[in-house]
């Protein structure tokens, strides 16, 4: 199963903790994963220990090399592969959806911090709290906050700690998009916005609170935020009866007034347990392909929120690995562990977790394991010094808190498949409109849209861009070279991505079968035909090509292909769908951009199509996305042309020399400004003194 080179590789891996990358042919990696020795882990894979793993043995067959990174312990382990996991979104790997686009509640690191809702995370020295994913009450919870504690809302640098800012402006200054305004006086010194005269700011920016007092009323709003409100509350009505005390009843009565704040904001949450405790209580939920995983948060008894993951292609993975993954996820963006940890039931690499809630959180590396027959449970050494206990509950109320996990995953997994559904069966109005407008039988669900690109012949191209459902669909974008020598390219490319050229048939198949298809029964001698100029019979050749490779690999068809031309284009894309039987399968259209005119087979008359129509609209995004597709790959042609002619002139530098300048350099000015050290890189002493003699002759 494995070559004899990558066995003799893997009996030179260390035994020490580190990652394992498996690779396939290609050099891409497949599968990233961790081990306490990596030697060992790796061996696992020779032996039929995973036979009864569908997803294990289809993976073991593609291993053809494997790479491993060495690190000091199993917690650095678990990191490294989190973060390459999400750098190469490995095939093999479980792959859960990403929070990103959750809100984050951001505390800047600032002089005088602001609290705000976020969705950017920027490495700063700011804490960010979240994922949230229930936007309304993280609104709920951050206006509550701010008005209980008289946080600043404006984005004005106040730097100094007497709350001054750094310069006095000239111009009112923006608070925030609400458009409160701080406004210079007639000495040219900032005034307090309207916030402060309200009572929800006590206004830093003109000295209204010290550094000292304002810290600490963030440090409160943070400690609400985490759901730590009970202390919270017992420091406030002391801080309250010591104001009294020293008849600054002012002082106590703000105080009061907090703490009656405080106390209406945690009557509305849920109190799901009578034990004042921190709790994580996982859930997980199936149906078919997908999987969904659930953290309810619970602090001090009461549940302040929760978090949910969504796993595709989950029918291969077992609920230990999936709950592995989630769990490892979690703590990694999280900035607290609670005391205790309900799981439904045990996780894979369970060693792994256990050295991460230890060691990542810099305290001792003590861990104990017990088990009964009511409850499993580990234990982990905390950074206060306390233990957290990992539970798997089999009866009792905290089973019950489990059920109720699991319960709510599996809604939320019903609704995202519901969800899920609906969105394909949805069909845009704009395509319904266009079906409407050109009278389709179907609505275009899928179109191609096809566009050539050269100056008088050269460098010809073309282009052929995709939508589904009315959005490009980058990944399936193809860009074509026109006939060299009875040979033709197609690269498939996706922007931004390496090129490739298909198809990788020898040269005798290709002369004479210029798609590179196996039936020798369709006629490719149109595709052999040296159209110079001719822009219609470069259109015929790129449509013949797309379809017959469709053809051969069975590929799915377009509901509407669009060529970018008048009546002339029209006909020579037609004629090809007629010849390949196509014609009553594909529909197809013209777009002639001068009167924007649509042109339909067989017809001498266009359709005029309102200037406002969605259907219109869409047409032109279509045409003008082939259009630049095409016209940015025909620049690229031309520019390699323009410098392989003049690097050409060199002597002593052959094809295989100026490619490897092109590739380092990229252009003929980044050969002039390149280095010696860096050309010397690339040439020999003989290229170098002959580019430096071309250069000087022609600045």
């Amino acid at each position: 199963m494995f070559s004899e080179e990558l066995l003799n590789k893997i009996s030179q891996i260390p035994t020490s903790p580190g990652i394992y990358q498996f690779k396939n042919e290609n050099g891409k990696i497949i599968y990233i994963g961790k081990a306490k020795n990596l030697r060992n882990r790796v061996k696992s894979y020779l032996n039929n220990s995973h036979a009864n793993n569908a997803k294990t043995q289809a993976l073991v067959q593609k291993i053809t090399d494997v790479e491993v990174i060495i690190v000091d312990s199993e917690a650095e382990a678990l990191m490294l592969e989190d973060t390459l996991i999400k750098k190469h979104k490995p095939r093999y790997n479980i792959l859960l959806r990403d929070d990103k686009t959750y809100p984050y509640i951001r505390i800047t690191n600032e002089t005088f911090p602001r609290i705000f809702i976020t969705r950017t995370i920027i490495k700063d020295g700011s804490k960010y709290l979240g994922p949230f994913t229930d936007v309304r009450s993280v609104k709920y919870l951050l206006t509550t906050v701010r008005s209980i504690f008289q946080i600043r809302s404006c984005k004005i640098n106040i730097s100094d700690a007497e709350g001054h800012m750094q310069y006095a402006p000239t111009k009112p200054q923006c608070n925030d998009r609400r458009g409160v305004l701080h406004t210079p006086n007639k000495n040219n010194k900032l005034r307090a916005c309207l916030d402060f005269h309200i009572g929800k700011c006590q206004a830093p920016c003109i000295s209204g609170i010290s550094k000292d007092e304002y810290k600490n009323n963030v440090k409160m709003a943070n400690q609400v935020l985490l759901g730590k409100t009970k202390q919270l509350a017992k420091d406030l009505e002391e801080l309250m009866q010591k104001y009294s005390d020293e008849m600054e009843f002012e002082k106590a009565a703000t105080v009061r007034n907090r703490l009656r704040s405080l106390g209406d904001f945690i009557a509305k949450q849920k109190v799901i347990s009578p034990e004042f405790k921190d709790r994580d209580i996982f859930g997980i939920a199936r149906n078919g392909e997908f999987a969904c995983t659930l953290v309810f948060i619970v602090r001090e008894g009461k549940l302040i929120g929760k978090r949910h993951f969504l796993i595709s292609k989950a029918s291969l993975e077992s609920d230990e690995e999936i709950l592995q993954r989630t769990v490892e996820k979690y703590y990694l963006e999280s900035d607290f562990i609670p005391k205790e940890i309900i799981l439904p039931n045990e996780i894979a690499d369970l060693e792994y977790f256990l050295d991460f809630l230890s060691v990542h959180r810099h305290c001792e590396q003590s861990v104990a394991i017990h088990s009964n027959k009511v409850d499993c449970h580990a234990e982990a050494a905390r950074n206060d010094g306390k233990t957290i206990s990992v539970l798997l509950p089999k009866i009792g109320d905290k089973h019950k808190f489990v059920e109720m996990a699991n319960t709510n995953a599996e809604f939320l997994l019903k609704e995202f498949i519901s969800s899920f559904e609906k969105r394909d069966k949805i069909i845009p109005h704009s395509l319904l409109s266009l079906q409407r407008d050109l009278n389709l039988k179907n609505p275009p669900r899928r179109i191609e849209c096809f566009d050539n690109s050269h100056i008088q012949g050269s460098d010809m191209v073309s282009a052929m861009i995709v939508f589904i459902d009315g959005k490009p669909k980058k990944s399936e974008y193809r860009k074509y070279k026109k006939m060299v020598n009875d040979k033709w390219l197609m690269v498939n490319d996706t922007e931004g991505q390496p090129q490739g050229i298909a198809p990788t048939n020898d040269d005798a198949n290709l002369r004479g079968n210029p798609c590179g298809c196996p039936d020798e029964n369709i006629n490719h001698s149109s595709l052999t035909t040296n159209h110079l100029n001719d822009d219609f019979a470069m259109m015929r050749e790129t449509i013949e090509r797309r379809f017959l490779r469709a053809i051969e690999e069975k590929q799915e068809l377009p509901d509407l292909v669009i060529v970018d031309g008048g009546k002339g284009q029209l006909s020579s894309a037609f004629g090809i769908l007629e010849k390949l039987g196509l014609s009553e399968k594909v529909a197809i259209i013209g777009l002639a951009k001068r009167l924007e005119e649509v042109f339909k087979p067989n017809s001498s008359l266009p359709i005029m199509l309102p200037k406002t129509s969605s259907s219109l609209k869409l047409l032109q995004q279509l045409r003008d996305e082939a259009h630049r597709f095409a016209i940015t790959f025909h620049r690229q042609l031309r520019d390699k042309r323009a410098i392989q002619s003049e690097l050409s002139e060199i002597k002593g530098i052959g094809k295989i020399t100026m490619k490897k300048l092109i590739d380092k350099f990229g252009s003929v000015k980044g050969v002039k400004e390149a280095s010696d050290s860096e050309l010397l890189e690339v040439l020999n002493m003989k290229q170098f003194e002959s580019l430096q003699n071309f250069l000087l002759q022609k600045p």
